[in-house]
């Protein structure tokens, strides 16, 4: 799927804000939130419902990148929201 045919499509449909939660965040979760973010949208990555086999670089990813390009949560934060 082209990049922009998916973010144009998502633009259309006035969805401002995506939710983030995967098992691999230096792969799927990192890529996505990055693709997400370069189309200006809302970024919500929930912390703990992401996993990686290495703690560092879990710590590391929330707290260099995420944190700079989205808005990092936690599951009981963002059922209170809804």
């Amino acid at each position: 799927m082209c990049r922009y045919r998916n973010g144009f499509t998502y633009q259309k449909k006035n969805i401002d804000n995506i939710v983030i939660a995967g098992i691999v965040i230096n792969m799927g979760v990192e890529s996505a939130v990055r693709y997400g973010w370069e189309f200006k949208y809302n970024m919500i990555v929930v912390e703990f419902a992401c996993s990686v086999l290495n703690t560092k670089r879990h710590q590391s990813t929330f707290t260099h990148l995420f944190s700079e390009i989205s808005r990092v949560t936690q599951t009981h934060n963002l059922l209170l929201e809804l």
